[in-house]
C-alpha cells in the first residue's frame, strides 16, 4: 500500500483516520536482529521488499515472512535456493 492509496481509502471511507496514521508513522525499518525488513521501501521507492533467501534457516525466513504479513507489507518472495551453497553450508 502507498500513501496516495491510503489517502484514497481515508477520503472513500474505507480507512479510517486512526489507521492511516498508524501507515504513516511507522518505523522506516523493522530490526529482527537477523534481518531488517525495510517497512518503507515501497513507500519511498515504488518498489516492494526484497527478501533474498539463499543461506538463511527456514525458521528465519518464517519469522521475517509472518513479521511482513503482520505489517502488511507489500514484498516479493525470493524463496530460490541455490543446492550447491546449501550443501556447503552444512
Amino acid at each position: 500500500m502507498d500513501s496516495r492509496s491510503v489517502l484514497e481509502q481515508v477520503r472513500s471511507g474505507e480507512l479510517s483516520v486512526a489507521e492511516a496514521e498508524r501507515f504513516f508513522n511507522r518505523k522506516a525499518y523493522e530490526n529482527l536482529n537477523y534481518a531488517r525488513l525495510d517497512t518503507s521501501r515501497e513507500q519511498r521507492t515504488g518498489f516492494a521488499e526484497v527478501v533474498y533467501c539463499s543461506g538463511k534457516p527456514d525458521a528465519y525466513l518464517a519469522d521475517i515472512f509472518e513479521k511482513a504479513s503482520l505489517l502488511e507489507l507489500a514484498f516479493w518472495k525470493m524463496a530460490y535456493r541455490n543446492e550447491r551453497m546449501e550443501e556447503n553450508a552444512k
